[in-house]
């Protein structure tokens, strides 16, 4: 049975909201409610937080992570997660750390999809609220018509506009396009949008889309704790 195993790559620095994987939302870090959510998908072999931050490990190996720590210089956590990679797992899922609301039942639909579909890279997408069309916050992705997926912090301009979705902070690897990502440079239009997903279109990789139905946002920016609590409030955690 194919293994996988997931890293959630994790730095201190963040440009709209230094710090935020330490801030505290509902008694636990951002930071440890990501691992938590991760350790509870029974389909994952394996979690480990990568990071080169003292603070990162020092909170990680707190509340009980296995943690890789590497001060290398890193562009973003996809090279960050290929840096920890140990070779004993056939899949990788790359697990964004500022997303406190993440639900296991998204990563097992990932992992199924991972293991199933003939593709580089499988990452995750819920429909678009229109009032997020233009925040650049929020990064819209959806299907060309080879079924190739799209990204951009723009909606596209094309005609007609394709469904829309709102990205999910979760990306499927096999082993060798997670390799091949991490030998290769940035692309420019990974550099302007500040997407490093962006390079493996660049690159010809198979990139597919799997649609969720909803999903908790994200924290980009100080309030989006705030919003976070109202989105729960509906539910209990």
């Amino acid at each position: 049975m194919p293994q996988t195993q997931a890293i959630i790559p994790a730095r201190l620095e963040a440009t709209r909201f230094p710090g935020k994987l330490l801030m505290l939302w509902r008694g636990k870090t951002v930071l440890e409610w990501v691992w938590r959510a991760t350790c509870d998908c029974a389909t994952l072999s394996k979690v480990t937080i990568a990071t080169g931050d003292d603070a990162i490990r020092s909170a990680a190996e707190d509340f009980g992570a296995t943690v890789h720590f590497d001060r290398a210089p890193y562009r973003n956590g996809t090279e960050r997660t290929a840096g920890a990679f140990e070779d004993s797992a056939d899949h990788v899922v790359v697990v964004q750390a500022d997303q406190p609301g993440l639900e296991t039942d998204h990563l097992s639909m990932l992992v199924r999809a991972m293991t199933t579909a003939k593709v580089d890279m499988v990452t995750p997408g819920v429909p678009l609220d229109h009032a997020d069309i233009d925040n650049p916050d929020v990064v819209k992705c959806w299907s060309d018509a080879n079924g190739q997926a799209c990204f951009s912090r723009q909606p596209p301009t094309t005609e007609p506009r394709p469904r829309l979705w709102r990205h999910i902070g979760l990306y499927g690897y096999r082993v060798s396009a997670l390799r091949q990502y991490a030998k290769s440079g940035p692309c420019e239009a990974e550099e302007i949008e500040r997407l490093e997903q962006l390079r493996s279109l660049e690159m010809g990789q198979r990139v597919r889309l799997i649609s969720l139905p909803s999903a908790a946002p994200c924290v980009d920016r100080p309030g989006d704790l705030e919003k976070l609590t109202r989105w729960f409030s509906r539910s209990v955690r």
